[in-house]
């Protein structure tokens, strides 16, 4: 409680601060007002897990940005935001239901110091608060937290290291992977701001850029430790390398071991080390911006991240755990104002084998969506997932979403 006092005196001082200093430069301000419908036509949300649902969102945002710096490099930023959710039940087996919630999203401080410029620039920077943060395969820790990230970065080199503590989050605005125990958390609807299990959490790492032929090669240790309850502890080694293949082709490989060590009694953690591998090359055109390519993901039975994240998007509950996607992608922008995308993917589960124990097919997945910005501050964007299950047609899911988002 000591460091955590600590932190919040520092933010108060330094908000003091900022302040004081807004009068000198710009302060900027801004929000969001936006919504968006989903269809889901085999949707866990309800008893049963088949029942059509539609979800409707509508949310509000607001951001403020105090610069204390001339150049605006050192800067406070927050952003707070409500959220009113819907979600019907077409056809009245079960109830509706309404949920909402406030959250403050964003409180950041940004320092940032120029060591040297020019072909050989250094620059150090820190963040101290509430922030957004996704590890460096981008799927096993992607969301805010409280606490701190040092950089260093130069034309060869960066560094970084970061630590943060999930247990003043509003647990109902995030969503973590954990254990079931009488410390674990549980959604109230009737409350708007709810705090999120306690983890801690730590990453270090590091890259050479430009090591050879463009070359980026990564290297992460990342760590989440729960700080109540049972004990349920994950690590991960992260190491990627990135670039440019050949004319117009860039590619990006990543392969992650993580461990995992429970000692509570639920039987649905599996403990042990797991391999999650992704993979990507791309092919950029000129001709309306059309970029084609093909990626592929393959975790292990045992692998689990933090973050939930869902593997096969037209249904809520595959994590990133036991399967293997592969498959092409590709975007294309007609006009200026519109965005088109499209991909498929052969899906694999690791209990479609012969025995149920090993990987084996398990259907397709069809992505497409097209996006429309008819001016600077409107964005329309309508998406469509379809899940075939080539086992059970019952497992056939259907994700439909149209969303409008307004900025001022």
């Amino acid at each position: 409680m000591a460091f955590i006092t600590s932190i919040k005196r520092t933010i108060a001082f330094a908000t003091t601060a900022a302040l004081a200093a807004s009068s000198m430069f710009a302060v900027e301000w801004g929000g969001l007002v936006g919504g968006d419908g989903k269809f889901y036509n085999n949707s866990e949300k309800f008893k049963g897990g088949d029942n059509p649902t539609i979800e409707a969102t509508a949310d509000a945002s607001l951001w403020l940005r105090i610069p204390f710096s001339a150049s605006g490099e050192n800067y406070l930023i927050t952003e707070g935001k409500y959220e009113f959710e819907h979600d019907h039940n077409i056809d009245g087996r079960d109830e509706s239901d309404n949920t909402q919630y406030l959250d403050l999203s964003l409180f950041k401080l940004v320092f940032l110091k120029h060591l040297s410029t020019g072909d050989s620039a250094k620059e150090i920077s820190l963040s101290l608060g509430r922030f957004y943060l996704s590890d460096l395969s981008g799927k096993i820790f992607t969301q805010n937290a409280d606490g701190l990230l040092a950089k260093y970065n130069s034309t060869f080199l960066g560094l970084s290291l970061y630590g943060s503590y999930t247990g003043l989050l509003n647990g109902r605005a995030v969503s973590m992977l954990s254990c079931e125990d009488e410390n674990t958390y549980h959604e109230d609807n009737d409350k708007l701001y709810e705090f999120a299990e306690r983890y801690v959490v730590g990453s270090v790492s590091a890259s050479l850029n430009n090591l050879f032929l463009n070359q980026t090669l990564c290297l992460e240790g990342f760590g989440t430790f729960r700080a109540e309850g049972e004990s349920y502890n994950r690590m991960y080694g992260t190491l990627s390398i990135s670039g440019p293949a050949f004319a117009n082709t860039y590619y990006s490989v990543s392969s992650t071991l993580g461990y995992t060590a429970y000692d509570g009694d639920d039987d649905k953690i599996k403990t042990g080390v797991g391999n999650m591998t992704t993979g990507r090359i791309a092919y950029f055109t000129s001709f309306k911006d059309a970029t084609f390519g093909l990626s592929g993901l393959f975790a292990s039975d045992k692998f689990t991240g933090f973050t939930s994240n869902t593997a096969i998007q037209a249904q809520n509950e595959e994590q990133v755990s036991g399967i293997l996607l592969a498959g092409p992608f590709g975007t294309i922008k007609p006009t200026e104002s519109v965005l088109v995308n499209a991909s498929a993917e052969i899906a694999c589960d690791s209990h479609r084998g012969d025995e149920k124990d090993s990987f084996g097919l398990a259907g397709m997945q069809f992505k497409g969506g097209i996006a429309y910005q008819p001016f600077s501050d409107l964005s329309l964007k309508f998406s469509a997932v379809q899940f075939i299950d080539f086992d059970e047609s019952e497992n056939n899911k259907t994700t439909l979403e149209l969303a409008a988002a307004l900025t001022f």
